[in-house]
């Protein structure tokens, strides 16, 4: 994103956005940048606080990004028999993108680069993580030459098998032992 962020500059989506002004490459400096980037992050990216510092920067959508990868994450990572909980995930997301297009806090072509480059980045991810000669420097491995290639390795070196698709609740076994000693007749002085 930071790449297309630089190469690719668009009109506001809306006309009505304030943008800070632009400074000259010879007026940047420190503390400036550090400004910037605070006015940003007040916000949480979002026109929360009313000001855009930086306009333009809408190829891609990472607002859409998030809408998609959170519905991926859903859908891959939960068992299917939680299928209220991916039908609810991808309504959330698709009305999330839809409300993105009619704030216009995006162009179209940011949502559908966004959801193609995402989707793209998520099947290749798991295809290779999936196929375990995909994840060796064998001859014939194309995607070997891509940049993120190591990294997957590196992710994906202590896995043997594909991670079944188990749904717990953090610390039930701790909960549930705690419950049954509140339960029972206290041996000690401690009280629940």
């Amino acid at each position: 994103r930071s790449l297309t962020i630089f190469v690719i500059v668009l009109p506001k989506a809306d006309p009505g956005y304030q943008c800070s002004e632009k400074v000259g490459s010879s007026n940047i400096t420190a503390l400036l940048v550090v400004n910037r980037v605070v006015s940003i992050l007040s916000g949480g990216g979002l026109s929360i606080n009313g000001k855009h510092v930086y306009c333009g920067d809408y190829i891609f959508s990472g607002h859409t990004v998030i809408f998609v990868m959170a519905y991926l994450a859903i859908k891959q990572y939960t068992p299917s028999k939680y299928y209220l909980a991916h039908w609810v995930s991808l309504l959330v997301s698709i009305c999330g993108i839809i409300f993105l297009l009619l704030a216009r806090g995006h162009y179209t072509i940011d949502i559908i680069v966004a959801y193609a480059l995402t989707y793209w980045l998520w099947i290749t991810y798991h295809t290779m993580a999936r196929i375990p000669i995909l994840k060796t420097k064998h001859k014939d491995n194309q995607l070997k030459g891509l940049l993120w290639w190591h990294v997957l390795r590196w992710l994906e070196s202590n896995t043997d098998h594909e991670v079944p698709n188990e749904f717990s609740i953090p610390f039930w076994g701790l909960i549930k032992k705690f419950w049954r000693r509140c339960q029972s007749p206290p041996l000690t002085s401690v009280h629940c």
